[in-house]
This record gives C-alpha cells, structure tokens and sequence, in this order.
C-alpha cells in the first residue's frame, strides 16, 4: 500500500469518526444508502443479463 493510499484511508477514518460523533447514526444511514445503491446496481446487472440472453 503506497503513503498516498494511507494518507487517503486515514482521511476517510477521521471524517467517519468526525460523523460518527456528530451524529451516532451517520453509520446506519451510510449502511441503509449502500445497501440500496447496491440493490439498484444489482438490478440493472440483472435487466443487462436478460436483455444479452435474449439478444442471442
């Protein structure tokens, strides 16, 4: 892992700790928000996937 990489990962760290004492459900709200952005990403691999299959 380079300094740069560290540097940044740190960063991230400090503002989650930063949000997190603002704000003790910034987590769950972060979870809920990547968890839908998941599903949604999920969702249009599957549309993309039947779209191929049928094009063949």
């Amino acid at each position: 892992m380079s300094q740069r990489q560290i540097d940044n990962l740190a960063a991230c760290f400090q503002h989650w700790i930063k949000a997190v004492s603002a704000d003790p459900m910034a987590i769950k709200s972060a979870v809920k928000d990547a968890d839908l952005m998941a599903e949604y990403m999920l969702g249009l691999e599957r549309q993309m996937t039947t779209i191929e299959s049928h094009k063949k």
